[in-house]
């Protein structure tokens, strides 16, 4: 049965009891409190054919796509990481009640039931997996009659690429290298305590053996000062192959990638001079390290109108490694990251501030790197990083089992708490 209201032109929706007629050319009328309303029965026609469904517009981002050929013939659809928020618009072509329409959608490998949006006629995906799906949209008429057939549209998002082939490649690499440096840093504790423990054997002898000894400590100096410079030209090693693949790489994304990596390479000489042997671990002082990566990297002449104060805000003792390696990545990625995109449009004195402190209430560490450029975007959220760096700085947080902070008020300041590891006690 089919069911009118006053949108279909009804004087109301209810009619008075008894007031109908049929005249002589079989035409009824019906009577209610706000007149009659007189039709032919025969003209009266319950459609039962669906109406057609197309897809009249997809935004990307807030922003209107147009496609040649026009939407009804795109065969697919293809999206990057970068497209995290789309929209698509759609109409049932019934115009007698449009606000009787229907429509319900669902995209196959997202959804997994059909979702039901009333009149509403847009459906709307933020930050997509990477994958192949298919967008399906059923609608129906104002009298009910569903267009099962409806929209179907293939849709592929790619992948980020830090996840493509060339970026796993040199995730390799660099884990290679970095096995190797913990390689050699394990082969020097072992050589540091067998060193240790004969010292303490020779101890009962005479002046010979005192001798001897000190024979053996040079030796063993001689010998970690070797493993040292073996270790910077490993680096350099792996450097220089960087800077001879970059000579024939075009695409410049992929060059400024290995750009970043010939940079870190260098930053992790850098760490290596920093480096001091202690009788039982291995120790950097945070302080040169930051001093030697200032004089190294950081520019000394700027656009007019535009200069950058460092600040080296922090004390000069030493730290275990096991800290101030990953803490020293992890601030060489935040600096580089400021000097690349906080001060592009900033004029007049701007700053740059690296600051840490032993924090007896943590027990730790607290590190802060602070800059007053332009701010971090909104958009960017550090714990879901989209970028090499960012992604650097959340690996090495975790590892540090840091807590990280991140204000934007100002320029943008990362905090980082760093709990001491146990059974490591604070040099006096």
């Amino acid at each position: 049965a089919q069911i009118f209201d006053q949108s279909d032109g009804l004087q109301d929706n209810e009619f008075n009891i008894g007031a109908s007629f049929r005249d002589s050319r079989n035409r009824l009328y019906f009577g209610g409190s706000r007149g009659f309303n007189r039709f032919y029965p025969e003209h009266i026609v319950d459609r039962k054919s669906p109406s057609p469904v197309k897809l009249t517009e997809i935004e990307i981002a807030g922003v209107p796509v147009t496609y040649d050929p026009v939407y009804a013939h795109l065969p697919k659809l293809e999206l990057t990481h970068c497209d995290y928020f789309v929209n698509f618009k759609f109409s049932v072509l019934d115009f007698t009640d449009p606000s009787r329409n229907r429509y319900r959608y669902k995209l196959e490998n997202f959804d997994s039931t059909w979702v039901d949006i009333g009149a509403r006629h847009n459906a709307t995906f933020t930050n997509l997996p990477a994958g192949n799906y298919t967008l399906r949209v059923e609608a129906a008429n104002s009298d009910g009659v569903w267009n099962r057939q409806g929209i179907t549209l293939p849709i592929k998002v790619l992948p980020a690429p830090w996840l493509s082939w060339w970026a796993f490649s040199f995730y390799c690499g660099l884990g290679l290298a970095l096995l190797l440096w913990i390689k050699k840093f394990y082969e020097t504790r072992t050589l540091q305590q067998q060193a240790t423990l004969f010292a303490s054997q020779m101890q009962d002898t005479a002046e010979r053996a005192l001798d001897d000894l000190q024979d053996q400590m040079h030796m063993e100096q001689q010998l970690v000062q070797n493993i040292h410079q073996h270790a910077l030209s490993t680096i350099r090693i792996v450097s220089g192959l960087l800077e001879r693949q970059a000579d024939s790489i075009d695409d410049g994304t992929i060059l400024e990638t290995f750009r970043d990596n010939q940079q870190r390479c260098r930053c992790l000489e850098l760490l290596e001079e920093s480096l001091y042997y202690s009788a039982d671990q291995l120790e950097i002082n945070f302080h040169e390290f930051l001093e030697r990566q200032f004089a190294e990297f950081f520019p000394t002449s700027f656009p007019p109108g535009q200069e950058i104060v460092f600040i080296n805000d922090t004390l000069d003792t030493l730290i275990p490694a096991e800290i101030g390696v990953p803490l020293a990545l992890l601030a060489n990625e935040l600096l580089i990251n400021s000097l690349k995109h906080a001060f592009e449009d900033a004029t007049g004195v701007q700053s740059v501030r690296v600051y840490l402190r032993e924090t007896p209430s943590l027990d730790g560490w607290l590190l802060e790197v602070q800059d007053t450029g332009s701010g971090l975007p909104d958009s960017i959220r550090p714990e879901h990083p989209t970028t090499t760096g960012l992604d650097i700085v959340q690996r090495f947080s975790k590892q540090l089992q840091a807590n990280m902070m991140v204000y934007r008020d100002g320029g943008t300041r990362f905090a980082f708490e760093i709990p001491r590891p146990r059974g490591n006690h604070s040099r006096s």
